[in-house]
């Protein structure tokens, strides 16, 4: 019987592919891999390590940082220790970043970068039950210069006082309290792990906010793995697939796709960026991903510029026929999607809905060759 709990279904895991390739990331612009086996080494490190600051089965611990490795090794870290993880998008303003960790009573927020700390500190006085700020990287790359034009950001460069702050401490740092931990006590985290049951709550995730002020959502470990099984169910998956995850974990449908990845033993690789999506693909060739239409508009576009560019002669003219028949059946489907009165109207709702039809008209041809046979996709 498949697990009841996030964890349980981890471990179980963990005991059927140990030395199997869980997950692919960049370093040094290279791809590198982690074993099933390391990746629960590195959580429960990771458990330790809070457990070692303090934090308690049932404690709140939020997490702000992009999509990246470190992301779900703290957060599979997050639930051995018994703890809830409370996901905070990386895009948050300092004052919605404060309402989340202080409306959740979180006691440690993970950082990926100084910039993401900026916003902490920059709220910290409204935090009074936040005890810890664990930050992964030193050094951030700014997508935008800030006010100093700045396009990188150093921990060094928040004040002379940074590394004397008793309060922060680097990932580095927590791996350290981690080992020391395990080596003290190797079943240092299991008490706490015990607490976990289906009726425990897993995540508190926040709603976007677009029609309202955010609104944190309860997730128990039973609704999360529900949601995990279902998935399965709907989509088979195996060892030998694998998906490219680009989408946000902070938003819980990424997150339910990477622990269905860990429910059917797939192989999940990190996209470094929106911006590389369409290099990254072809690099990885996954056997499946999922990501909003605008993802899919740009594949598009790309194949589409791409033929249009390799074709001469007369084949040019069947390319561009051919794209014009597909944006015709695009705009056809996208009027009878159309609330009434508003078929043939260049409004929100119409580029909406030409946005969703060009995905199932269009991407399903474009898509196949990664879906069946690791074909090239154009660049």
């Amino acid at each position: 019987m498949p697990g009841q709990t996030v964890i349980d279904i981890f471990d179980e895991r963990v005991a059927e592919s140990a030395d199997r390739t869980a997950l692919r990331y960049k370093a040094d612009g290279r791809w590198q891999e982690l074993s099933w086996s390391a990746w629960s080494r590195a959580s429960l490190k990771y458990a330790a390590g809070l457990v070692a600051l303090g934090v308690r089965a049932g404690d709140r611990v939020a997490l702000m940082s992009r999509t990246r490795l470190d992301w779900v090794v703290a957060d599979i870290g997050i639930l051995y220790a018994g703890a809830i993880t409370v996901p905070v998008h990386h895009t948050s303003l300092p004052r919605q970043c404060a309402a989340i960790v202080r409306s959740t009573g979180a006691n440690v927020i993970i950082v990926e970068d100084p910039h993401q700390l900026q916003k902490v500190l920059a709220a910290r006085s409204e935090l009074p039950e936040l005890r810890h700020i664990i930050y992964l990287d030193e050094l951030a790359e700014l997508d935008v210069p800030d006010r100093q034009g700045r396009t990188l950001l150093r921990l060094d460069d928040l004040g002379p006082e940074i590394r004397k702050d008793k309060t922060l401490v680097s990932v580095s740092r927590l791996g350290e309290l981690g080992s020391e931990a395990l080596g003290r006590d190797p079943n240092a985290v299991l008490e706490q792990r015990r607490c976990v049951e289906p009726g425990s709550v897993a995540s508190i995730v926040f709603t976007s906010g677009t029609s309202g002020r955010p609104r944190g959502v309860v997730l128990t470990h039973a609704n999360m793995v529900a949601s995990i099984n279902a998935n399965h169910l709907a989509v088979p998956l195996g060892p030998t697939d694998e998906q490219l995850l680009a989408l946000p974990l902070s938003f819980v449908f990424a997150r339910i796709n990477y622990l269905t990845a860990v429910r059917a033993g797939t192989m999940t690789a990190f996209c470094t960026g929106t911006d590389r999506f369409i290099e990254e693909l072809q690099q990885v060739r996954p056997t499946f991903f999922t990501a909003v239409p605008h993802v899919f508009e740009r594949i598009l576009n790309s194949f589409r510029s791409r033929m249009l560019a390799e074709t001469r002669g007369p084949a040019r003219g069947f390319v561009e026929r051919s794209f014009r028949l597909a944006d015709i059946r695009v705009e056809t489907q996208a009027a009878a999607k159309a609330p009434p009165g508003t078929c043939g109207q260049d409004n929100g709702d119409a580029v909406q809905a030409r946005s969703a039809a060009g995905f199932s008209a269009c991407m399903t041809s474009a898509m196949m060759p990664t879906a069946t046979s690791h074909g090239a996709l154009p660049s």
